[in-house]
């Protein structure tokens, strides 16, 4: 109530934050730009859509780790369209299907600079991250760590996102020489590259 004019706020790894905080906050701290509630394993969907409710101008968003959200999460901030610049969601429950959720944020969300889904496992598939690549063409970090994509998903990255700087593929099993290849002849940016146990590359 005694700081309105919040714009940045970081609770990372608040075990015992709860949703009434959140929307308390989003309804007080309408100007708040970004936030990362990383680690708050207590949050759900209802204090992502309470903060999108209240804070229209939000352009980055961390609920990394926060296992309680599902695809919901992720179509709330897909409403903050164009304002989004950076959205990081990694370690979803590998029970998840975020395709469709992830889909949307592509086509609402075309300003998105920086994604963050490292260690979604299964909850991704080759589908959405080619919704991004084509929907999203000022993105410059990726970070898709320990996601079972395969090389179609890192083509289209390469052909829709010419802004790349940085990208994370660890441990992508499937990755294949074809995608390095894409990555190096199409994204001259590029200044961070990932490949950690990419069992597939070679010389």
């Amino acid at each position: 109530e005694r700081c309105p004019g919040l714009q940045s706020v970081m609770f990372f790894g608040g075990d015992r934050l709860t949703d009434a905080a959140v929307i308390a906050l989003a309804e007080r701290c309408p100007g708040l730009q970004a936030v990362n509630f990383h680690a708050c394993e207590e949050l759900t969907d209802a204090a992502v859509i309470g903060l999108v409710e209240g804070c229209r101008g939000l352009q980055s968003v961390d609920f990394g780790g926060c296992p309680e959200l599902t695809d919901a999460a992720v179509l709330a901030l897909a409403e903050l369209r164009q304002e989004l610049l950076s959205v990081a969601l990694c370690y979803f429950p590998e029970d998840l299907m975020l395709d469709v959720a992830v889909t949307k944020l592509a086509k609402q969300c075309p300003m998105l600079q920086s994604v963050n889904f490292r260690a979604c496992y299964d909850c991704l598939t080759d589908a959405a991250v080619i919704a991004l690549a084509k929907g999203c063409p000022q993105l410059q970090s990726v970070l898709f760590g320990r996601c079972e994509l395969t090389d179609a998903a890192v083509v289209a990255l390469a052909e829709g996102c010419k802004r790349l700087r940085v990208v994370n593929l660890m441990y992508w099993t499937k990755l294949t020489d074809a995608a390095v290849i894409a990555l190096a002849e199409q994204c001259p940016a590029l200044q961070s590259v990932d490949l950690g146990r990419c069992i597939q590359l070679t010389d």
